[in-house]
Protein backbone atom coordinates (compact mmCIF):
# COMPACT_ATOMS: atom_id res chain seq x y z
CA UNK A 1 0.00 0.00 0.00
CA UNK A 2 1.74 3.07 -1.08
CA UNK A 3 2.53 5.79 1.37
CA UNK A 4 2.18 4.00 4.21
CA UNK A 5 3.62 1.38 6.78
CA UNK A 6 2.12 -2.15 6.23
CA UNK A 7 3.09 -5.03 8.91
CA UNK A 8 1.65 -8.24 7.70
CA UNK A 9 2.23 -10.40 10.63
CA UNK A 10 1.13 -14.35 8.96
CA UNK A 11 1.03 -16.76 12.09
CA UNK A 12 1.79 -20.01 10.65
CA UNK A 13 1.27 -22.26 13.57
CA UNK A 14 2.45 -26.11 13.64
CA UNK A 15 1.22 -27.98 16.24
CA UNK A 16 3.09 -31.16 16.20
CA UNK A 17 1.31 -34.43 17.74
CA UNK A 18 -2.39 -34.94 17.64
CA UNK A 19 -2.30 -35.36 21.46
CA UNK A 20 -1.29 -31.57 22.08
CA UNK A 21 -4.59 -29.32 21.77
CA UNK A 22 -5.86 -25.44 23.19
CA UNK A 23 -8.57 -26.03 25.87
CA UNK A 24 -10.87 -23.42 26.38
CA UNK A 25 -10.17 -23.12 29.90
CA UNK A 26 -7.37 -20.37 29.72
CA UNK A 27 -4.72 -22.17 30.98
CA UNK A 28 -1.91 -22.79 28.76
CA UNK A 29 -1.00 -25.78 27.05
CA UNK A 30 2.82 -26.99 26.22
CA UNK A 31 3.16 -27.67 22.65
CA UNK A 32 5.22 -26.45 19.16
CA UNK A 33 4.31 -23.91 17.92
CA UNK A 34 5.89 -21.97 14.98
CA UNK A 35 5.01 -18.12 14.35
CA UNK A 36 6.55 -16.36 10.90
CA UNK A 37 6.12 -12.79 11.26
CA UNK A 38 6.61 -10.78 7.88
CA UNK A 39 7.11 -7.09 8.62
CA UNK A 40 6.49 -5.12 5.13
CA UNK A 41 7.83 -1.46 4.90
CA UNK A 42 7.31 1.31 3.10
CA UNK A 43 9.67 3.17 1.19
CA UNK A 44 11.46 5.59 3.44
CA UNK A 45 11.33 8.47 1.16
CA UNK A 46 7.44 8.55 1.41
CA UNK A 47 6.82 11.80 3.06
CA UNK A 48 3.52 10.44 4.56
CA UNK A 49 5.01 7.20 6.69
CA UNK A 50 5.75 7.51 10.24
CA UNK A 51 9.15 8.03 11.84
CA UNK A 52 9.38 4.32 12.97
CA UNK A 53 12.85 3.00 12.97
CA UNK A 54 11.92 0.10 14.47
CA UNK A 55 8.79 -1.94 15.97
CA UNK A 56 8.86 -4.51 19.26
CA UNK A 57 7.05 -7.68 18.66
CA UNK A 58 5.70 -9.76 22.06
CA UNK A 59 3.66 -12.70 22.60
CA UNK A 60 1.87 -13.22 25.75
CA UNK A 61 -0.23 -15.88 28.11
CA UNK A 62 -2.56 -14.12 29.70
CA UNK A 63 -0.13 -14.11 32.75
CA UNK A 64 3.56 -14.36 31.29
CA UNK A 65 5.64 -13.39 28.51
CA UNK A 66 6.65 -15.78 26.38
CA UNK A 67 8.26 -13.96 23.31
CA UNK A 68 10.01 -10.39 22.77
CA UNK A 69 11.77 -9.83 19.39
CA UNK A 70 12.61 -6.63 17.63
CA UNK A 71 12.80 -6.04 13.81
CA UNK A 72 14.18 -2.81 12.32
CA UNK A 73 13.09 -1.55 9.39
CA UNK A 74 15.82 -2.42 6.20
CA UNK A 75 17.70 0.01 4.25
CA UNK A 76 15.06 1.36 1.38
CA UNK A 77 11.98 -0.71 2.92
CA UNK A 78 10.71 -3.85 1.66
CA UNK A 79 10.17 -7.18 3.69
CA UNK A 80 11.32 -8.77 7.08
CA UNK A 81 10.88 -12.29 8.57
CA UNK A 82 11.03 -12.83 11.98
CA UNK A 83 10.41 -16.58 13.24
CA UNK A 84 9.51 -17.60 16.53
CA UNK A 85 9.70 -20.73 18.23
CA UNK A 86 8.11 -23.10 20.71
CA UNK A 87 5.00 -20.96 21.44
CA UNK A 88 2.53 -22.95 23.33
CA UNK A 89 -0.93 -24.27 21.92
CA UNK A 90 -3.78 -21.81 23.45
CA UNK A 91 -4.91 -18.24 24.09
CA UNK A 92 -1.70 -15.56 22.80
CA UNK A 93 -1.70 -12.26 22.87
CA UNK A 94 0.47 -10.47 20.23
CA UNK A 95 0.70 -7.06 20.70
CA UNK A 96 3.07 -5.03 18.09
CA UNK A 97 4.95 -1.93 19.48
CA UNK A 98 6.16 1.33 17.01
CA UNK A 99 9.34 2.51 18.07
CA UNK A 100 11.43 5.76 16.89
CA UNK A 101 14.98 3.99 17.31
CA UNK A 102 16.54 0.68 16.10
CA UNK A 103 16.35 -2.54 18.26
CA UNK A 104 12.68 -1.75 19.70
CA UNK A 105 13.38 1.46 21.37
CA UNK A 106 12.18 4.74 22.09
CA UNK A 107 8.76 3.82 21.77
CA UNK A 108 5.81 5.62 20.11
CA UNK A 109 1.97 6.07 20.72
CA UNK A 110 1.44 3.90 18.03
CA UNK A 111 0.50 0.18 18.34
CA UNK A 112 -1.90 -2.99 17.93
CA UNK A 113 -3.28 -5.80 19.93
CA UNK A 114 -5.28 -8.39 19.19
CA UNK A 115 -6.07 -12.06 20.94
CA UNK A 116 -5.48 -14.96 19.45
CA UNK A 117 -6.68 -19.18 20.56
CA UNK A 118 -4.13 -21.31 18.82
CA UNK A 119 -5.63 -24.54 17.77
CA UNK A 120 -4.14 -28.30 16.88
CA UNK A 121 -2.99 -28.27 13.42
CA UNK A 122 -4.48 -24.25 12.69
CA UNK A 123 -3.16 -21.67 10.37
CA UNK A 124 -3.79 -18.61 11.85
CA UNK A 125 -2.97 -15.07 9.85
CA UNK A 126 -3.07 -11.28 11.12
CA UNK A 127 -1.98 -8.28 9.25
CA UNK A 128 -1.29 -4.86 10.92
CA UNK A 129 -1.12 -1.62 9.10
CA UNK A 130 -0.83 2.16 9.79
CA UNK A 131 -2.23 3.67 6.79
CA UNK A 132 -5.76 4.06 5.78
CA UNK A 133 -9.34 4.92 7.33
CA UNK A 134 -10.89 2.78 9.90
CA UNK A 135 -13.90 0.77 7.67
CA UNK A 136 -14.36 -1.99 10.75
CA UNK A 137 -14.61 -1.67 14.44
CA UNK A 138 -14.17 -5.34 16.11
CA UNK A 139 -13.63 -5.94 19.38
CA UNK A 140 -11.25 -9.52 20.48
CA UNK A 141 -11.83 -11.42 24.05
CA UNK A 142 -11.01 -14.38 25.30
CA UNK A 143 -14.96 -15.35 25.96
CA UNK A 144 -18.14 -13.63 26.21
CA UNK A 145 -19.29 -14.91 29.55
CA UNK A 146 -17.94 -13.96 32.70
CA UNK A 147 -18.81 -14.78 36.41
CA UNK A 148 -19.81 -11.66 38.47
CA UNK A 149 -16.85 -10.36 40.53
CA UNK A 150 -14.40 -11.19 37.74
CA UNK A 151 -12.79 -9.27 34.92
CA UNK A 152 -12.44 -9.38 31.39
CA UNK A 153 -9.50 -7.95 29.19
CA UNK A 154 -11.11 -6.57 25.79
CA UNK A 155 -8.81 -5.97 23.24
CA UNK A 156 -10.00 -2.92 20.57
CA UNK A 157 -9.39 -3.85 16.85
CA UNK A 158 -10.16 -1.50 13.88
CA UNK A 159 -10.13 -2.84 10.38
CA UNK A 160 -9.19 -1.35 7.26
CA UNK A 161 -11.47 -2.51 3.89
CA UNK A 162 -8.59 -5.01 3.61
CA UNK A 163 -9.16 -6.45 6.51
CA UNK A 164 -5.93 -4.97 8.35
CA UNK A 165 -5.87 -4.11 11.99
CA UNK A 166 -4.89 -0.27 11.92
CA UNK A 167 -2.28 1.09 14.37
CA UNK A 168 -3.64 3.56 16.48
CA UNK A 169 -2.96 5.58 19.17
CA UNK A 170 -4.67 4.90 23.08
CA UNK A 171 -6.66 8.13 22.86
CA UNK A 172 -8.24 7.75 19.77
CA UNK A 173 -10.53 5.76 21.04
CA UNK A 174 -12.92 5.72 23.95
CA UNK A 175 -14.98 2.57 26.20
CA UNK A 176 -18.31 2.69 27.42
CA UNK A 177 -20.95 0.21 28.68
CA UNK A 178 -24.48 0.05 28.20
CA UNK A 179 -25.29 -0.71 31.93
CA UNK A 180 -22.63 0.76 34.62
CA UNK A 181 -24.91 -1.54 37.51
CA UNK A 182 -24.47 -4.96 35.30
CA UNK A 183 -20.35 -4.29 34.49
CA UNK A 184 -18.08 -1.31 34.24
CA UNK A 185 -15.13 -0.90 31.49
CA UNK A 186 -11.94 1.38 31.97
CA UNK A 187 -9.93 3.30 29.51
CA UNK A 188 -7.96 0.28 28.66
CA UNK A 189 -10.29 -2.09 28.05
CA UNK A 190 -10.80 -3.39 31.39
CA UNK A 191 -14.26 -5.30 32.15
CA UNK A 192 -15.03 -5.79 35.50
CA UNK A 193 -18.70 -7.90 36.34
CA UNK A 194 -20.76 -5.82 39.00
CA UNK A 195 -24.22 -7.90 38.86
CA UNK A 196 -25.91 -10.62 37.06
CA UNK A 197 -27.16 -9.79 33.49
CA UNK A 198 -26.48 -9.22 29.93
CA UNK A 199 -24.49 -6.12 29.21
CA UNK A 200 -22.85 -4.44 25.65
CA UNK A 201 -19.21 -2.76 25.71
CA UNK A 202 -18.96 -0.73 22.99
CA UNK A 203 -15.56 1.68 21.58
CA UNK A 204 -15.67 4.70 19.68
CA UNK A 205 -13.14 6.38 17.32
CA UNK A 206 -13.30 10.20 18.78
CA UNK A 207 -12.56 11.61 15.38
CA UNK A 208 -15.21 9.54 13.10
CA UNK A 209 -17.98 7.99 16.03
CA UNK A 210 -17.42 5.14 14.09
CA UNK A 211 -18.00 2.23 16.73
CA UNK A 212 -17.82 -0.97 17.83
CA UNK A 213 -18.94 -3.33 20.29
CA UNK A 214 -19.64 -7.00 22.20
CA UNK A 215 -22.19 -8.50 24.07
CA UNK A 216 -21.42 -10.30 27.50
CA UNK A 217 -23.25 -12.50 29.76
CA UNK A 218 -22.32 -11.62 33.59
CA UNK A 219 -22.94 -15.06 34.87
CA UNK A 220 -24.00 -15.40 38.94
CA UNK A 221 -24.15 -19.24 38.87
CA UNK A 222 -22.58 -21.99 37.17
CA UNK A 223 -18.59 -23.87 35.97
CA UNK A 224 -15.24 -22.69 36.38
CA UNK A 225 -13.20 -23.54 34.35
CA UNK A 226 -10.66 -21.27 33.46
CA UNK A 227 -9.47 -18.46 36.17
CA UNK A 228 -11.76 -15.79 37.93
CA UNK A 229 -11.27 -13.43 40.18
CA UNK A 230 -14.02 -12.09 42.55
CA UNK A 231 -13.70 -9.02 44.90
CA UNK A 232 -16.25 -6.10 46.13
CA UNK A 233 -19.89 -7.67 47.13
CA UNK A 234 -20.53 -10.77 44.14
CA UNK A 235 -24.61 -11.90 44.82
CA UNK A 236 -24.64 -15.57 43.82
CA UNK A 237 -28.14 -17.13 42.21
CA UNK A 238 -27.34 -20.69 41.49
CA UNK A 239 -24.55 -23.27 42.06
CA UNK A 240 -20.57 -22.50 41.79
CA UNK A 241 -18.52 -25.19 40.95
CA UNK A 242 -15.08 -25.22 40.65
CA UNK A 243 -14.12 -27.62 38.01
CA UNK A 244 -10.44 -29.74 37.98
CA UNK A 245 -8.98 -26.93 35.83
CA UNK A 246 -10.53 -24.35 37.46
CA UNK A 247 -8.86 -21.71 39.69
CA UNK A 248 -11.20 -19.15 41.83
CA UNK A 249 -9.37 -16.35 43.57
CA UNK A 250 -11.29 -14.14 46.21
CA UNK A 251 -9.38 -11.11 47.48
CA UNK A 252 -9.65 -9.55 50.81
CA UNK A 253 -12.68 -7.54 51.98
CA UNK A 254 -15.15 -9.68 49.47
CA UNK A 255 -18.42 -10.66 50.50
CA UNK A 256 -20.72 -13.25 48.99
CA UNK A 257 -24.24 -12.86 49.32
CA UNK A 258 -26.09 -16.41 48.20
CA UNK A 259 -29.82 -16.33 47.21
CA UNK A 260 -31.31 -17.71 50.35
CA UNK A 261 -33.73 -20.80 49.38
CA UNK A 262 -33.16 -20.57 45.95
CA UNK A 263 -30.63 -22.31 43.09
CA UNK A 264 -30.95 -21.38 39.85
CA UNK A 265 -29.11 -24.43 38.48
CA UNK A 266 -31.02 -26.75 40.58
CA UNK A 267 -28.15 -28.97 41.11
CA UNK A 268 -26.00 -30.20 43.73
CA UNK A 269 -26.63 -32.25 47.11
CA UNK A 270 -29.55 -29.55 47.90
CA UNK A 271 -31.49 -28.48 44.14
CA UNK A 272 -33.28 -25.64 46.71
CA UNK A 273 -29.83 -24.11 48.46
CA UNK A 274 -26.53 -22.79 46.67
CA UNK A 275 -23.31 -24.66 47.02
CA UNK A 276 -20.23 -23.82 46.62
CA UNK A 277 -17.99 -26.80 45.37
CA UNK A 278 -14.33 -27.52 44.57
CA UNK A 279 -13.88 -30.48 42.58
CA UNK A 280 -10.79 -32.68 42.92
CA UNK A 281 -7.93 -30.79 41.22
CA UNK A 282 -9.94 -27.48 41.22
CA UNK A 283 -8.25 -24.06 43.23
CA UNK A 284 -9.92 -22.12 45.92
CA UNK A 285 -7.39 -18.93 47.20
CA UNK A 286 -9.48 -17.33 49.92
CA UNK A 287 -6.90 -15.34 52.20
CA UNK A 288 -8.49 -13.10 54.02
CA UNK A 289 -5.17 -11.12 55.37
CA UNK A 290 -7.27 -10.56 58.33
CA UNK A 291 -9.65 -12.02 60.57
CA UNK A 292 -13.26 -12.47 58.75
CA UNK A 293 -11.85 -10.61 56.09
CA UNK A 294 -13.92 -12.51 53.59
CA UNK A 295 -17.84 -13.27 54.10
CA UNK A 296 -19.83 -15.97 52.93
CA UNK A 297 -23.09 -15.53 53.91
CA UNK A 298 -26.63 -15.18 52.44
CA UNK A 299 -28.07 -12.27 50.87
CA UNK A 300 -30.87 -11.47 53.62
CA UNK A 301 -29.65 -11.65 57.52
CA UNK A 302 -30.94 -14.29 59.63
CA UNK A 303 -31.71 -16.79 57.33
CA UNK A 304 -29.71 -19.47 58.85
CA UNK A 305 -29.52 -22.45 56.25
CA UNK A 306 -30.22 -20.37 53.49
CA UNK A 307 -27.05 -21.96 51.45
CA UNK A 308 -25.93 -24.69 51.70
CA UNK A 309 -22.39 -24.10 52.33
CA UNK A 310 -18.76 -24.92 50.61
CA UNK A 311 -18.32 -28.64 49.37
CA UNK A 312 -14.74 -29.22 48.98
CA UNK A 313 -13.46 -32.22 47.00
CA UNK A 314 -9.37 -30.81 46.00
CA UNK A 315 -6.53 -30.37 48.35
CA UNK A 316 -5.79 -27.12 46.51
CA UNK A 317 -7.44 -24.91 48.55
CA UNK A 318 -6.91 -22.37 50.66
CA UNK A 319 -9.12 -20.58 53.44
CA UNK A 320 -7.80 -18.03 56.01
CA UNK A 321 -9.65 -15.14 57.83
CA UNK A 322 -12.90 -16.16 56.70
CA UNK A 323 -16.60 -15.74 57.92
CA UNK A 324 -18.77 -18.50 56.96
CA UNK A 325 -22.96 -18.31 58.14
CA UNK A 326 -25.95 -18.77 57.87
CA UNK A 327 -25.26 -21.93 55.79
CA UNK A 328 -26.68 -25.68 56.76
CA UNK A 329 -23.30 -27.08 56.53
CA UNK A 330 -20.62 -24.86 56.25
CA UNK A 331 -18.08 -27.17 55.34
CA UNK A 332 -18.35 -30.32 53.74
CA UNK A 333 -14.99 -31.81 53.34
CA UNK A 334 -14.10 -34.78 51.48
CA UNK A 335 -10.24 -33.64 50.61
CA UNK A 336 -7.23 -35.65 51.49
CA UNK A 337 -5.67 -32.99 53.42
CA UNK A 338 -6.93 -29.50 54.00
CA UNK A 339 -6.09 -26.86 56.66
CA UNK A 340 -8.23 -24.03 57.78
CA UNK A 341 -6.97 -20.45 59.78
CA UNK A 342 -8.43 -17.81 61.37
CA UNK A 343 -11.90 -18.80 60.18
CA UNK A 344 -15.29 -18.54 62.01
CA UNK A 345 -18.46 -20.98 61.07
CA UNK A 346 -21.83 -19.45 63.10
CA UNK A 347 -25.62 -20.25 62.35
CA UNK A 348 -25.62 -23.32 60.77
CA UNK A 349 -29.08 -25.35 60.73
CA UNK A 350 -26.92 -28.59 61.01
CA UNK A 351 -23.44 -28.70 60.99
CA UNK A 352 -20.65 -26.50 60.94
CA UNK A 353 -17.98 -28.61 59.90
CA UNK A 354 -18.59 -32.33 58.22
CA UNK A 355 -15.47 -34.28 57.53
CA UNK A 356 -16.09 -37.70 55.49
CA UNK A 357 -14.16 -41.22 56.92
CA UNK A 358 -10.12 -41.10 56.54
CA UNK A 359 -9.91 -37.01 55.68
CA UNK A 360 -8.02 -34.65 57.52
CA UNK A 361 -8.21 -31.56 58.41
CA UNK A 362 -5.79 -29.04 60.27
CA UNK A 363 -7.09 -26.41 62.69
CA UNK A 364 -3.82 -23.92 61.98
CA UNK A 365 -2.97 -21.63 64.83
CA UNK A 366 -4.06 -18.96 65.85
CA UNK A 367 -7.34 -20.67 65.66
CA UNK A 368 -9.70 -17.54 65.30
CA UNK A 369 -12.82 -19.46 65.23
CA UNK A 370 -15.53 -21.16 67.06
CA UNK A 371 -17.89 -23.31 65.18
CA UNK A 372 -21.58 -22.50 66.51
CA UNK A 373 -24.13 -25.31 67.59
CA UNK A 374 -27.47 -25.90 65.37
CA UNK A 375 -29.77 -22.19 64.98
CA UNK A 376 -32.33 -23.92 67.18
CA UNK A 377 -30.20 -24.42 70.43
CA UNK A 378 -28.80 -20.75 69.68
CA UNK A 379 -32.24 -19.43 69.98
CA UNK A 380 -33.06 -21.62 73.01
CA UNK A 381 -29.56 -19.91 74.37
CA UNK A 382 -30.44 -16.21 73.50
CA UNK A 383 -34.17 -16.79 74.83
CA UNK A 384 -32.93 -18.16 78.28
CA UNK A 385 -30.42 -15.62 78.31
CA UNK A 386 -32.93 -13.06 77.89
CA UNK A 387 -35.11 -13.90 80.14
CA UNK A 388 -32.68 -14.41 82.61
CA UNK A 389 -31.85 -10.77 81.87
CA UNK A 390 -35.50 -9.40 82.34
CA UNK A 391 -35.37 -11.74 85.85
CA UNK A 392 -32.73 -9.49 87.28
CA UNK A 393 -33.93 -5.98 85.77
CA UNK A 394 -37.39 -6.88 87.52
CA UNK A 395 -35.36 -7.62 90.86
CA UNK A 396 -33.47 -4.81 90.57
CA UNK A 397 -35.99 -2.01 89.76
CA UNK A 398 -38.15 -3.90 92.61
CA UNK A 399 -35.53 -3.23 95.61
CA UNK A 400 -35.06 -0.04 94.18
CA UNK A 401 -38.71 0.51 94.35
CA UNK A 402 -38.79 -0.83 98.13
CA UNK A 403 -35.91 1.08 99.47
CA UNK A 404 -37.62 4.57 98.33
CA UNK A 405 -40.68 3.25 100.36
CA UNK A 406 -38.77 2.63 103.12
CA UNK A 407 -37.04 5.51 103.21
CA UNK A 408 -40.45 7.39 102.26
CA UNK A 409 -42.27 5.75 105.65
CA UNK A 410 -39.82 6.75 107.97
CA UNK A 411 -39.26 10.24 107.13
CA UNK A 412 -43.32 11.09 106.84
CA UNK A 413 -43.66 12.26 110.32
CA UNK A 414 -41.02 15.36 109.92
CA UNK A 415 -42.45 15.51 106.56
CA UNK A 416 -46.02 16.31 107.92
CA UNK A 417 -44.62 18.11 111.04
CA UNK A 418 -46.34 16.25 113.35
CA UNK A 419 -45.13 16.55 117.08
CA UNK A 420 -46.63 13.27 118.25
CA UNK A 421 -44.60 10.86 115.63
CA UNK A 422 -47.24 9.28 115.16
CA UNK A 423 -49.34 9.44 111.30
CA UNK A 424 -52.79 9.81 113.53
Amino acid sequence: MKGALKISLILLLILLGGSVTAGATGKTTLGRALAIVTIKWPEQSDPAAPKIASVRLEVRTRNELLAITAVDRPVGGGATNTIINNLPAGELVFTVIACSETNGHGEIDLGARTWVKARDRSNIYISFTTAGAIDKMEVAAERTAIFVGSSLKLYAVPRSAEGDIILTKDGDFVWKTSDPAVATVDEGGLVMALTGGDVRITWTEVATGKSGGIDLSILSSGRIEGEAVWEGEVTITGDIIIGSNGKLTIRPGTKLFFQPFFDAEMGGVDQQRIELVVEKGGTLDADGRWPGSIVFTTSKKGYAGGWYGLRISSDNVTIKNCLIENATVGLTVDADNLSLEDITITSCSENGISVAPNRNVKLKKPIWSIIAPALWFQKEISRLLNLLLRIIAIVLCTLKKLRYQWREVRCWPIKMGSSAGNPS
